[in-house]
C-alpha cells in the first residue's frame, strides 16, 4: 500500500459499552475501505486514558450508559483530543440532547439503528466538514428549531425559498422527507460531492448556520407561503350544492316558465 493510501484511511475510536454494538461497527468499520476501527473503550475513563495516544481522527461516543446519560462526554473527549471529531452515536436522543451535544462539539449525531451505508457515508461528510444528523433526529429537531427561531422564518419567507435553485429546492424536499444523501444524489443524478456542494449553497442563501437550521428554515417558509397560494385558490363548487350555477339556472328556468 502506498503512502497516500494509508493516509487515505480513516482513523475512528469508539466509546461503547454495548458489546454487540462495539462488534457490529468493527464489522462495519473495519470492512468498508477507507475506515479503520483501532481503538475502543466501554467506559469514558477508558476513553480518555487510551485514545488520545492513538490519534484517532474521529472518536465515536454513545451518550447513554448504564450509570447516566452523561452529555458531557462529548465535551471531555473535544477537550481531550481538540483535533479530532468527536461523533455521537447512540440508541436515541430527545431535541434537548441533540442541542446539547453540538453546543458541546459534536460533529455529527447519528443513531444505531441507521443504516451501515448512512453511517459511512456520515463520516465521509464529517471528514469533508461536514454535520451529519440522522434523518430520523433531523425530523425530531425541526419543530424545536421552528419553535426558536421564529423571527428567522417570518424574515425569510417572503424571499428565501425563492432564491434556491430548481436543484437546491429539490434537495431540501428531500431532506424535509429524512431522505439520506446517497439516495439524494441518486434521486437527482449527481454524486454525493456534489449534493454537499448544493447544500453549502443552499445554507448561505438561506443565512443558516448549518443543514438543520436550514432544513427547518425552508420548512417554515413553505409552510408560511402555502397559505396564501391556499387562500388565493377560488374554491369548486360541488355540483350537489344548491348554490352551484347549474342548480341556479335551473331555477331561472322554472321561474320563467
Amino acid at each position: 500500500m502506498t503512502s497516500s493510501g494509508i493516509h487515505s484511511v480513516v482513523r475512528i475510536a469508539l466509546l461503547d459499552e454495548d458489546s454487540a454494538s462495539v462488534a457490529s461497527l468493527r464489522w462495519v468499520l473495519d470492512g468498508t475501505p477507507g475506515t479503520s476501527l483501532i481503538s475502543t473503550a466501554s467506559s469514558l475513563e477508558q476513553a480518555l486514558r487510551w485514545f488520545p495516544g492513538t490519534a484517532p481522527q474521529i472518536v465515536l461516543t454513545d451518550i447513554q450508559f448504564r450509570r447516566a446519560t452523561e452529555i458531557s462526554v462529548v465535551e471531555r473527549l473535544q477537550q481531550a483530543m481538540p483535533t479530532a471529531a468527536v461523533v455521537v452515536l447512540t440508541q436515541d436522543a430527545d431535541s434537548t440532547a441533540i442541542r446539547d451535544c453540538i453546543l458541546a462539539g459534536a460533529r455529527g449525531i447519528l443513531l444505531k439503528k441507521d443504516p451501515p451505508l448512512c453511517l459511512v457515508d456520515s463520516l465521509r461528510t464529517v471528514r469533508a466538514g461536514g454535520l451529519p444528523m440522522s434523518p430520523f433526529l433531523t425530523r425530531k429537531l425541526i419543530p424545536v428549531l421552528q419553535a426558536q427561531r421564529p423571527e428567522v422564518a417570518t424574515g425569510l419567507a417572503s424571499n428565501a425559498v425563492d432564491r434556491l435553485s430548481p436543484r437546491e429546492r429539490q434537495l431540501f424536499e428531500a431532506l424535509v422527507r429524512g431522505a439520506r444523501y446517497v439516495d439524494i444524489a441518486c434521486q437527482m443524478g449527481v454524486s454525493v460531492e456534489t449534493v454537499r456542494a448544493h447544500l453549502r449553497r443552499a445554507c448561505a442563501k438561506l443565512e443558516a448556520g448549518g443543514k438543520s437550521e436550514a432544513i427547518a428554515v425552508f420548512a417554515r417558509c413553505e409552510a408560511a407561503q402555502a397559505i396564501p397560494r391556499r387562500a388565493s385558490v377560488t374554491p369548486i363548487p360541488d355540483s350537489s350544492d344548491s348554490a352551484h350555477p347549474r342548480h341556479a339556472s335551473q331555477r331561472r328556468k322554472a321561474n320563467a316558465e
